[in-house]
């Protein structure tokens, strides 16, 4: 994949005429703002959303993911896993940068002439496998080396999704309505998950290919509300003494139906999304239409141009604004609730719980308990804070 990003943008660079030439172009075309500090929350890429909400986005994916949790556990010990977390976030920073650079240089070799507009391709998802061929097409092999860089690592991601999957159906599912099942027969029934999970996985592409970006979206929108609950369960583990499977399971259900509701009002109120101008104008006049193409809004001088979503016109203007957030906003938004909720009730239902042993604590609670007022510290700590270890120890 790196190596076919550089050769995607050296060729291209070359191709158009220098790095000089790939950014007057993308200036051009309003694609060289790098940050939108506007606070204005349905602006789905701006500085604050992918700041804040990407880090509570990406702190589920990395610490409550199955798919991640699987990938640790080859680890031979915690440092190695912590290792892997710090060189994979590196990686996948490289790669995206080096994605976005490709994209300046793909836009600038197309600048005039665009082939979604011009009709040359029916999506927008197309123009990378199209680049490749135009480009590369008259060197033996390489276009079929570069098309299959891009989707290997695709189907490395959804091979580990259909893993994942069928690893937690047989562990929370199998495992707890037959705990007696024969090692050999529990195989079995993983792997036939796993094939019926890839046949899933098929039919979803064969929709998603014909339902535009609406796929896409939704799985967004999905992770973003569903990520935030999960993620508030693990912290009140981690971080309240007191927290119990009530309060876990309370405030689970309260984030998991408060992320659904956000779900079907988005699907009831659409957002309608606003991109950059594309132009046709520099085209032979085989293949120019002489329109400059606009999906829905251009943005003037005073704007900066990133992606925004618009709430709809129909209906309270109070709701729709909460559908039309940034899908990076939907993990704070369904977290914060539920870890206060499930702080609650499991405060109110604690009576009879067991000491909690430390270990399961994160090392940063029991430095914080000596700075609390006493009385936050009988609210918060159970009379022992570890089995056979008094307050006064811990201190």
């Amino acid at each position: 994949m790196v190596i076919g990003f550089i050769l995607i943008i050296v060729v291209g660079c070359v191709k158009v005429g220098g790095v000089a030439e790939v950014w007057s172009r993308a200036e051009q075309g309003m694609r060289t703002t790098l940050f939108d500090f506007r606070v204005d929350p349905t602006i789905t890429l701006a500085f604050w959303p992918t700041v804040f909400g990407g880090a509570v986005l990406m702190a589920g994916y990395a610490g409550t993911n199955q798919n991640q949790a699987q990938r640790y556990l080859t680890c031979k010990d915690v440092r190695s896993a912590k290792m892997a977390v710090f060189l994979g976030f590196t990686w996948t920073g490289i790669l995206e940068n080096l994605a976005v650079v490709a994209g300046l240089v793909i836009f600038s070799f197309y600048f005039g002439c665009d082939p979604l507009t011009s009709g040359k391709i029916s999506k927008g998802d197309q123009i990378l496998p199209y680049y490749v061929v135009d480009v590369f097409g008259e060197v033996p092999g390489l276009t079929g080396l570069l098309v299959s860089a891009v989707f290997s690592a695709s189907l490395s991601t959804v091979s580990t999704g259909i893993n994942g999957v069928a690893t937690v159906f047989g562990e929370d599912v199998v495992k707890k309505l037959w705990p007696h099942l024969p090692e050999s027969k529990f195989t079995m029934i993983v792997k036939i998950t796993s094939v019926f999970n890839g046949l899933l996985f098929m039919a979803l592409a064969f929709v998603a290919s014909v339902s535009g970006n609406l796929i896409t979206k939704l799985g967004q929108s999905i992770v973003g509300a569903l990520n935030g609950p999960v993620l508030a369960t693990f912290l009140l583990g981690i971080l309240v003494p007191r927290g119990n499977a009530k309060g876990a399971t309370t405030g689970l259900i309260v984030g998991v139906c408060l992320g659904i509701w956000l779900l079907i009002g988005g699907l009831f109120y659409p957002s309608q999304s606003s991109s950059l101008p594309l132009s046709t104008d520099l085209c032979p006049s085989s293949d120019s239409i002489n329109v400059t193409h606009v999906y829905t809004t251009m943005y003037t001088s005073s704007e900066p141009p990133i992606t925004t979503t618009l709430a709809s016109d129909d209906g309270p203007a109070d709701i729709t604004w909460l559908y039309s957030v940034s899908f990076l906003y939907l993990s704070i938004m369904t977290a914060i609730p539920t870890f206060l909720i499930a702080f609650m009730v499991s405060l109110l239902s604690c009576k009879g719980n067991k000491p909690v042993d430390v270990s399961l604590l994160s090392p940063v609670v029991l430095p914080l308990y000596c700075c609390l007022p006493p009385s936050f510290q009988e609210v918060i700590f159970l009379e022992d804070v570890n089995s056979g270890i008094g307050k006064e120890e811990v201190i």
